[in-house]
């Protein structure tokens, strides 16, 4: 709001600037604010409110679609260990089942009296494969 104030009719205009300013921390404005609004503008106190009443419908909606979101994403995470688990888990049971056979076969073909080499040719292909696994990957 500015005010104008001349002097006479030779001194130049001169401005005067008149401000008000209130804080509060609320989200909604004091009861006494929303008088003043509603005695300016009739119906503004209502549309205060409605527009407050609207605003946290929709955060609310907002915060329950992310909500939704993260539920979705941890339950597909989720999926995809228990997967990754079972998939382990096979690997782990195949491997054993292979290891458990070739000893199988190298014991036959000992009892057999097959050449040496042929055995521990038998037997270093699991144990390389169990080495290379307790090494990592």
């Amino acid at each position: 709001m500015a005010k104008r104030i001349q002097s006479s009719e030779n001194a130049p205009e001169q401005h005067q600037s008149i401000g008000f300013l209130a804080a509060y921390s609320s989200p909604l404005p004091p009861a006494e604010q929303l008088e003043i609004y509603e005695k300016v503008y009739p119906g503004a106190a209502k549309a205060i409110f409605d527009a407050f009443t609207a605003e946290q419908k929709h955060r609310h909606e907002k915060e329950n679609k992310e909500t939704e979101a993260d539920i979705a994403s941890a339950k597909e995470v989720n999926e995809q260990e228990n997967k990754r688990i079972k998939t382990d888990f096979y690997g782990l049971i195949s491997g054993a089942v292979i290891c458990i056979l070739s000893l199988c076969v190298c014991i036959v073909l000992a009892v057999l009296k097959v050449h040496p080499a042929t055995i521990a040719a038998i037997a270093a292909i699991p144990l390389a494969s169990i080495i290379k696994a307790l090494r990592g990957k």
